[in-house]
């Protein structure tokens, strides 16, 4: 949403200060009459989401694994008694999660996918400091507790409630495929145009050469140099603005987007299982049927 801050008659600026409260109710009043999605981004804030699982929630419109283990992981951890490190990774590991140590603190990482959450933004009484200062010293997980971790009974899915098993499936083989699609353009684009400077690097290294061997005198040699050194700035230029238009296109990668968008495209396909969601979804805000709950 965009504010216009030119008065419409008197043409003047209006610059007000520190009145984000009314800011934001005015755009929850015109989401609610626009019919639009509201972004929650205050809730967010207040529940001290990582930007990474923020933005991540954002592409593709389904609960980050920060957000499981805030709502899951950390009220299960506080309400068992925890005596040593082997209990904390036994804890963890009936989840599907791991407890590394990360750089000079702990993170929370899912076993099966390697998604990562830092401890204490999970909660601060899983700080690397707090749990040493209760559990000793820290202990790293063993083999029998890492490959019970991956077998685990209620691991982290970021799939939604009450949604076709099949229908997520085709979502995660879609996004995945679009980003193979993504590395293999990406991986291309680097070798072709690292291919084409080197080429015309080489071209011009030999008509240097050529230059270099001709009878010529030293005052021709020199303007014809010169002359040599502006054509490869503009064959130069001229590459590099190929090679941009080609990065453009490599950025404009199909992607299904977010789950939401995903299940209104296969709905507009006529797929059963979307137009089922949709319909029993209908009732709900589109908040909910983003999040599937």
């Amino acid at each position: 949403m965009a504010i216009h801050k030119i008065h419409p008659e008197t043409f003047r600026i209006h610059s007000p200060a520190w009145d984000h409260q009314k800011l934001f109710a005015a755009g929850r009043a015109l989401e609610a009459e626009l019919e639009l999605t509201p972004l929650r981004s205050m809730a967010r804030e207040q529940e001290k989401l990582p930007r990474r699982a923020a933005d991540c929630e954002a592409h593709q419109g389904v609960d980050s694994f920060a957000r499981w283990a805030l709502k899951t992981l950390a009220p299960a951890l506080l309400s068992t008694e925890l005596r040593s490190w082997a209990d904390m990774h036994d804890a963890c590991g009936r989840f599907g999660v791991v407890l590394p140590l990360h750089g000079n603190g702990l993170v929370f990482e899912d076993a099966e996918r390697g998604v990562r959450a830092k401890a204490s933004c999970i909660g601060r009484e899983f700080s690397k400091p707090r749990l040493c200062k209760q559990l000793s010293d820290f202990r790293r997980a063993s083999a029998y507790q890492l490959e019970a971790s991956r077998h685990a009974v209620q691991p982290c899915s970021p799939m939604p409630s009450a949604v076709p098993q099949s229908l997520w499936k085709d979502y995660i083989q879609s996004v995945e495929q679009a980003r193979l699609q993504r590395q293999e353009a990406w991986g291309g684009y680097r070798d072709a145009a690292s291919w084409k400077r080197h080429r015309l690097k080489q071209k011009y290294r030999q008509r240097r050469g050529i230059l270099a061997a001709l009878p010529v005198s030293g005052r021709d040699r020199k303007s014809l140099s010169r002359q040599l050194v502006l054509r490869q700035l503009v064959e130069t230029r001229l590459l590099e603005r190929k090679l941009a238009n080609q990065l453009r296109a490599v950025q404009k990668t199909p992607h299904p987007g977010t789950w939401r968008h995903f299940v209104a495209s296969r709905a507009a396909h006529d797929d059963a299982r979307a137009i089922r969601l949709l319909r029993r979804e209908q009732e709900r805000s589109p908040w909910d049927l983003d999040r599937g709950s």
